[in-house]
């Protein structure tokens, strides 16, 4: 959905054999999903693909396709790689990427990315993303800015011999060749508020000069106490994340339109209640109060277009198989 400059990939596929797209078709519940999965992105031609865990599959990658914007589902391919998302980025020529992962907390040696030029059906071999921290988690998308370059967005966390967490950072890579070398890890500074729990974060290009981060903070290990803005003029130094006055998780970034668009889940914690919500901005420096799209839900909201429609895709809590369908008109959000 964001502008953005044409980019080109030599890859090698390789087919993925042994499975009948006819196995397995759903509607609002995902057979055997394992957290913290699904995510979604827009297919071709007025598509919607999912990418899911599934543990009935040994809690390997999963693709769904749906034809009615998102009501009913059908699993077309399994991928040959664990994850512990499945996140899709849709380049500025058309092709799909994907972060895959072998596991949690292992390093270098299992992070990387996968793409496919015909709409999932095959993809690449796995191209490293080398980052040597102990602790090391995946999250999100990669990234694709105006300028052609790729960010990603992992967090470490680190913790003494017996296992105490001490802190956690999050941790920004940018590659200038389409993922083929990454550059060294950058860390953003701690939050203006000492803050030592930085995790989940987000990026994206406003303007030429101007780079916005928006970084989920967990300063104590299942306890969700913050949400930050941070900003760069060049990408590698970062100001000191500030509160963004809200506590969230999972964000997410999307250019619609005219319009800048970051969904997340919010945690309302006088009502123990979470919220999917959306904020708009048309600048990226001032961004609207959050818009809810759905209570109780365990991760903020992942939109795609059908034609005219913005679908907003989500899932339950604590019933994570369970998906959320809503259509958002951005022009009645304020």
């Amino acid at each position: 959905m964001q502008k953005c400059v044409a980019v080109y990939i030599v890859l090698v596929f390789c087919p993925t054999v042994g499975f009948r797209a006819a196995e397995v078709t759903f509607t609002d519940t995902v057979p055997d999903c394992v957290s913290p999965s699904p995510a979604w992105i827009e297919g071709a031609g007025g598509k919607i693909i999912m990418s899911y865990r599934s543990a009935k599959r040994g809690e390997k990658l999963c693709l769904a396709e749906s034809s009615d914007a998102g009501r009913s589902w059908r699993v077309f391919n399994r991928i040959s790689y664990e994850s512990g998302y499945g996140y899709m980025t849709r380049l500025a020529d058309g092709k799909l990427v994907m972060v895959v992962s072998s596991g949690w907390g292992k390093g270098l040696r299992d992070l990387g990315w996968i793409a496919s030029t015909d709409e999932g059906r095959t993809w690449s071999k796995q191209r490293p993303i080398p980052i040597d921290v102990p602790h090391l988690y995946p999250y999100g998308p990669i990234t694709e800015m105006s300028d052609g370059r790729w960010a990603y967005c992992p967090y470490f966390e680190e913790v003494t011999q017996s296992g105490e967490h001490i802190r956690s950072a999050a941790l920004l890579v940018w590659s200038k060749d389409q993922g083929k070398t990454w550059s060294k890890p950058i860390e953003f500074p701690h939050p203006v508020d000492g803050n030592k729990g930085l995790t989940e974060a987000a990026v994206i290009q406003t303007d030429p000069d101007r780079y916005f981060a928006a970084i989920r903070a967990d300063e104590m290990v299942g306890a969700w106490d913050g949400f930050y803005w941070s900003e760069s003029s060049d990408g590698l130094k970062w100001t000191a994340p500030k509160p963004f006055g809200d506590i969230g998780r999972m964000p997410l970034f999307y250019r619609i339109g005219d319009k800048w668009v970051l969904t997340y889940r919010q945690y309302v914690p006088a009502e123990g209640a979470q919220y999917g919500v959306l904020r708009l901005s048309s600048d990226g420096n001032k961004w609207s109060k959050p818009h809810r799209l759905g209570k109780g839900v365990d991760a903020g909201p992942f939109l795609t277009r059908v034609g005219n429609k913005l679908i907003a895709l989500n899932r339950l809590y604590p019933n994570r198989n369970k998906i959320t369908r809503r259509e958002v008109d951005l022009n009645k959000l304020d």
